[in-house]
């Protein structure tokens, strides 16, 4: 019985070892910022983009690089993180206009003081007075 019990419990604990779940994390995108502002997360987690206005939105990593196409105003889009790394996005970008003599799009920031910043929670713990990675910290 005593030997059940242990087996028991070690393959209890070993499978609650290999367990992972992963996270949706919803960020808002409202005017020119984002709530919250900063988010924790681990590989396997993904982020959910909310476009609450006022325009149609595209986000930009601060390496120059987009991270997202455009999102609908009342949209969202969803990014899977798969690695490591911190993702530091500037305030959103809008589309403002179209076509013209060049064509295309073009894009409107305003206010860059509103950025977002996506932290893997393995290599920037979560400090201790925000104890639940999901919190606004």
């Amino acid at each position: 019985m005593k030997r059940m019990l242990t087996l028991t419990l070690a393959a209890t604990l070993a499978m609650a070892g290999t367990v992972a779940s992963a996270v949706e994390h919803i960020v808002r995108i409202e005017g020119p910022g984002y709530f919250p502002n900063k988010l924790y997360v681990i590989a396997g987690d993904t982020v959910r983009f909310e476009n609450h206005g006022p325009y149609v939105a595209r986000l930009k990593k601060t390496n120059g690089s987009w991270l997202t196409n455009t999102i609908s105003l009342n949209g969202s889009t969803t990014i899977s993180i798969t690695n490591n790394n911190t993702i530091d996005l500037y305030g959103p970008y809008f589309v403002t206009g179209g076509g013209g003599y060049w064509g295309g799009t073009s894009y409107t920031q305003y206010g860059n003081n509103y950025r977002l910043k996506i932290l893997n929670a393995i290599n920037n713990p979560v400090p201790l007075s925000c104890p639940n990675p999901n919190a606004i910290c």
